[in-house]
């Protein structure tokens, strides 16, 4: 499932949205995580959506921050 479902009341365009899909793809497939309703993938979507609200477009690169954050 797609990170659209936590985005319902954001500024997002459609391309960022795009952007942030696959960086949530992407992170969920180096953890190993298939299961799109339990809690970590929404604390993953989250972190993944405060990444991208700064303005970073690059999805590789917001999975690798995302990632370093969650490793320490």
């Amino acid at each position: 499932m797609p990170i659209n479902r936590f985005l319902r009341d954001s500024d997002f365009q459609a391309d960022e949205i795009e952007i942030l899909n696959l960086a949530f793809e992407d992170f969920l497939h180096a953890l190993g995580l298939f299961d799109r309703n339990d809690l970590v993938t929404r604390v993953v979507a989250t972190r993944i959506i405060a990444i991208g609200e700064t303005g970073l477009r690059d999805p590789t690169e917001i999975c690798s921050i995302a990632l370093k954050e969650l490793r320490g």
